[in-house]
Parts: structure tokens; C-alpha cells; sequence
């Protein structure tokens, strides 16, 4: 019972490290989306910690909040939804690469595709600044 136990709340900190990593990269501040979720600053805050489970309500809400899957949320199943997927690869590259591009990122661990998205959203980044 105790590896369970111990395996649950490591699943709860990588699912609070996954909603950290969202918040931070949609630039909202704790208070923020604790305003969002309408629970208080303190729930929001453990959550991230993975020292508190949350209902499905607010597990749906970060969802649209965030524009990903709650298999993403919860498991890190895709990179982020088809949607954006595409409208970032569409920016970022060739059309004619983006399915390639695409069927690669599904495959890379939870590490390699948060560091791709950085990597992504700083090249957008740049590429809007040039005149």
C-alpha cells in the first residue's frame, strides 16, 4: 500500500510541475488563476505543489484555460491541442514539414517537449521582433 501511496503523490507533483509550466508559459500569476479556477490562492498553490487533489471541474476549466487536452494535464499525452499544434508549426515552419515535424514531437518524453515548446515559443518570439 505504501508504494501506491508513494507512486500517487509522485503523480500529483509531475501533474502540479505540467500546470506550473502551463501557468507560466500563458504568463498568469497564481492569484490569477486562482481567480480563473474561483478556488483560493492557497488550493491554487497546492495543487501546483502536487500536495492537493482537485475536482474534474477544475481540471476541465485548466483545459480551456491552457488550450490543451486534459490527457496533457493529466498524463502528458500530447504536446497541445491539434489546433495549436498546427498554427505554431504553420508559423514556425514550412507547411509541407509540419505533419513530419508533428508525428516526432508526439513521440518525445514530457522534458523534451516542454523544451521544444520553449524553444518554439522564443522563435516565434524572435520572429515577431524582426522589422
Amino acid at each position: 500500500m505504501n508504494g501506491n501511496k508513494a507512486l500517487m503523490e509522485q503523480q500529483r507533483r509531475e501533474i502540479g510541475e505540467r500546470i506550473r509550466f502551463l501557468r507560466i508559459q500563458s504568463s498568469f500569476s497564481q492569484e490569477k488563476m486562482a481567480d480563473l479556477l474561483g478556488i483560493s490562492l492557497n488550493a491554487f498553490a497546492n495543487i501546483e505543489r502536487g500536495e492537493a487533489n482537485f475536482r474534474i471541474s477544475i481540471l476541465m476549466a485548466m483545459s480551456n484555460i491552457f488550450n490543451v487536452s486534459t490527457d496533457f494535464i493529466l498524463m502528458c499525452e500530447d504536446l497541445i491541442s491539434s489546433k495549436v499544434t498546427s498554427r505554431i508549426l504553420r508559423i514556425a515552419y514550412a507547411p509541407a514539414n509540419s505533419q513530419v515535424i508533428h508525428a516526432k514531437i508526439t513521440q518525445f518524453t514530457w522534458q523534451t517537449k516542454r523544451n521544444i515548446v520553449h524553444k518554439i515559443i522564443i522563435a516565434l518570439r524572435e520572429r515577431s521582433n524582426r522589422p
